[in-house]
């Protein structure tokens, strides 16, 4: 039995981020600005050279310890949710920087490879292709094309 009513619509998480930001100064500007409505969370983090991109996760999400710990931290102690963006940071950077460095030995493979009967892959050429490849590995990550059937 549920004891709680929400109504389908519930409050523009936006115009609420808006609103408080109008109070932000009045609140001596606070490292994490959070909204709610009781069924979903936005924490932004304020510090400079951090994404200021929210931190998004509903109710559901808090069976998960990471959401709990990050819930936790907001409000009592802001400064583990930066560590841990930093953290976050880092680890992004030295994975983009190795993924760089892969696509940079495969481009080279490729300017060195014969294509056929003409001599070397063309520059234009092994960009498309690079290209092509990036954006086919996004598509799948982001399931653009839908669920294949796994059982073939």
């Amino acid at each position: 039995m549920n004891l709680f009513r929400f109504p389908h619509k519930l409050k523009d998480l936006d115009s609420a981020y808006t609103q408080l930001l109008a109070y932000r100064s009045s609140l001596d500007n606070p490292p994490l600005l959070i909204v709610c409505d009781f069924l979903d969370y936005r924490i932004y983090p304020q510090w400079p050279n951090l994404s200021g991109q929210p931190i998004k996760f509903k109710n559901d999400d808090l069976v998960d310890s990471h959401y709990r710990d990050l819930l936790r931290w907001a409000l009592t102690d802001p400064d583990k949710i930066r560590q841990h963006l930093e953290k976050e940071r880092l680890e992004s950077e030295k994975l983009t920087i190795a993924l760089a460095g892969k696509f940079a030995e495969l481009a080279d493979l490729m300017r060195q490879h014969p294509l056929g009967q003409s001599p070397k892959w063309e520059a234009l050429q092994i960009a498309r292709f690079l290209t092509k490849l990036v954006f086919a590995l996004f598509a799948e990550d982001i399931d653009l094309w839908g669920k294949r059937n796994k059982s073939k």
